[in-house]
């Protein structure tokens, strides 16, 4: 049983993380919107239907630094070309699961993902895919 909630973030608060904490281990619940008010509302709603105190927000010590957040398995690594500014990374199983449960939700939070198809340069001409996953922070997609 829960005893608390509370959100994570990176140190520049790029995104925003609901977890729950018990006695035993923290459990992730879901991602909020990237508003850092909008975020905390729907933390506290949480908190108050589930019957449990909210804690605030905490710098996660996982994010070293801005160029690299980690998210459902995903070491995202950030890129530049031009004036557009983007994360991007290999989608993995813990990531399709959380899009299945919150599609609308993530691609409004600014996620996307995308397939690509190629053929290795060895010789080997089966048909290989890869899947990634492009996140674009609501802060940037203001500039």
């Amino acid at each position: 049983m829960a005893s608390a909630c509370y959100i994570s973030t990176g140190q520049k608060a790029v995104m925003y993380t609901l977890w729950e904490e018990s006695y035993m281990d923290e459990v992730y619940i879901k991602n909020l919107p990237m508003d850092k008010k909008k975020a905390i509302a729907e933390a506290k709603e949480y908190a108050k239907e589930q019957e449990i105190k909210f804690l605030g927000v905490y710098s996660s010590p996982l994010h070293k630094r801005a160029e690299h957040i980690d998210f459902h398995g995903i070491n995202f690594k950030h890129k530049r070309k031009g004036k557009k500014s983007f994360y991007y990374g290999v989608v993995t199983q813990e990531f399709w699961t959380a899009w299945r449960e919150s599609k609308e939700q993530m691609k409004k939070d600014g996620f996307s993902v995308s397939k690509h198809e190629y053929r290795d340069r060895f010789g080997n001409h089966d048909l290989k895919t890869v899947w990634y996953v492009f996140f674009k922070p609501e802060e940037e997609k203001k500039c």
